[in-house]
């Protein structure tokens, strides 16, 4: 048996989270941003549909837990970044307001960031 059991033979539940489940969740989960951000950068590549019509299933289970926000940046285009919702602030991710999406503008949010910032000496990226 591939799982340590407990004084009573019986499977220790939280064990078994901590070393299957959660690393099989993470796994699952960056497969399905990097299928969603494959697929909205080639949307018409007939081998990356074949891969997402078997991988519906698996796509819709992550589907709730994908969030993602659009960056503008300087030269006009949009940059994706995904990110996980946790099952704690999925009902406040899915209000219209927020669902509805919203677009950083990188020119005033760099400003606005360095302003607060401007004393540090780290450098942070987005």
């Amino acid at each position: 048996m591939c799982v340590d059991t407990n004084q009573d033979g019986k499977i220790d539940f939280m064990e078994f989270t901590e070393r299957f489940h959660n690393p099989a969740k993470d796994i699952g989960f960056n497969m399905a941003v990097l299928l969603t951000n494959l697929s909205e950068h080639m949307p018409h590549d007939t081998r990356l549909q074949r891969l997402m019509d078997k991988a519906k299933s698996f796509l819709s289970y992550f589907q709730e837990y994908l969030g993602r926000i659009e960056i503008k940046g300087g030269a006009g285009y949009i940059e994706r970044v995904y990110f996980e919702i946790t099952e704690s602030n999925i009902e406040q991710w899915n209000k219209p307001h927020i669902k509805v999406g919203f677009l950083f503008d990188y020119e005033k949010f760099y400003i606005l960031f360095f302003l607060k910032f401007r004393n540090r000496k780290k450098h942070f990226y987005i």
